[in-house]
């Protein structure tokens, strides 16, 4: 084992207090067993080897100027959506940010739905829903990565494997159930969203785009993944309402992207500095580290 993986490992121990997450996030894929670790209380099941020991790690263990999303600290929601639950890390995440909120969490796939469950059922202020969200309802067919590890990486829509993104599996389908947006925000009675987390592998349109403008307007603070497909309309879509923020870098197709509702300009802008350049600082450490070239 070299330095430099050592010191990966050692951070993720001393981060995680558990010698077995440790290991588990270092071995090979083995979705079919189920470890648990312990984050505030909360237990946490996950499948050793794959991108859930990865998930956990980013979202909940980095310092939180490292984690993969920032939520503004004068964000106040009462009402939160995580668009792509995946294994439900991020609605553990903001539920137990936001305590009083309620949080809706939305995962078609079945495989990754059922851990979602067990990972939030201690949680009152958590609702899980196994489907999408979409431009239509309906039955379709979903995809996953052609990474075995990658068992977040299920996209609706087919791409090829180019450079270090993985493609998907077209073979490996399984068909599962979307929901138009609007149509669930008037069945559950909900008059607000104040916070969007979304990752859903190439759907984001499709799926921000259905909340319908009326209550996507409102929307206080969206933070997500975006994955090469119909990105760039997403972004001019949101910018009638929403000052827009992107890391992206030249060569990949994947990027995380936030969006401030316009109406809330001046909110406390000497903190968002403070904090973006943290992150800045952040990722060019990481960049020097793993000797990678400025893009």
């Amino acid at each position: 084992m070299n330095a430099k993986k050592l010191i990966r490992n050692l951070k993720v121990w001393q981060r995680s207090g558990s010698w077995e997450f440790m290991r588990s996030k270092a071995m090979a894929p083995d979705p079919s067993r189920l470890n648990v670790i312990t984050w505030k209380g909360i237990p946490l099941h996950y499948r050793p080897g794959t991108s859930d020991c990865g998930v956990i790690y980013e979202i909940l263990m980095r310092p939180p100027h490292k984690r993969e999303y920032y939520v503004p600290a004068w964000i106040r929601p009462a009402t939160v959506f995580d668009i792509g639950g995946n294994i439900g890390i991020t609605a553990v995440y903001l539920s137990t940010l936001f305590p009083d909120a309620k949080v809706y969490t939305f995962e078609p796939v079945p495989q990754n739905f059922a851990i979602l469950e067990k990972n939030v059922a201690t949680l009152k202020n958590v609702r899980a829903f196994p489907f999408g969200l979409g431009a239509e309802s309906g039955q379709f067919e979903i995809y996953p990565s052609e990474d075995r590890a990658n068992l977040g990486g299920y996209s609706l829509h087919e791409r090829r494997s180019e450079g270090a993104n993985a493609g998907v599996d077209t073979k490996a389908r399984t068909v599962v159930e979307i929901r138009r947006g609007d149509d669930v925000i008037a069945h559950e009675a909900i008059d607000r969203i104040d916070l969007i987390k979304i990752d859903t592998e190439g759907a984001e349109y499709e799926a921000l785009t259905s909340i319908g403008d009326s209550m996507l307007s409102r929307v206080q603070w969206i933070m997500g993944e975006l994955h090469g497909r119909r990105d760039f309309e997403l972004l001019a879509y949101l910018s009638r309402w929403f000052d827009i923020a992107v890391n992206k870098r030249m060569r990949s197709e994947l990027f995380l992207f936030e969006a401030r509702n316009k109406s809330l300009r001046g909110i406390d802008p000497a903190a968002d500095r403070r904090w973006h350049r943290k992150r800045k600082q952040a990722a060019a450490r990481r960049k020097a580290e793993s000797g990678g070239a400025t893009e």
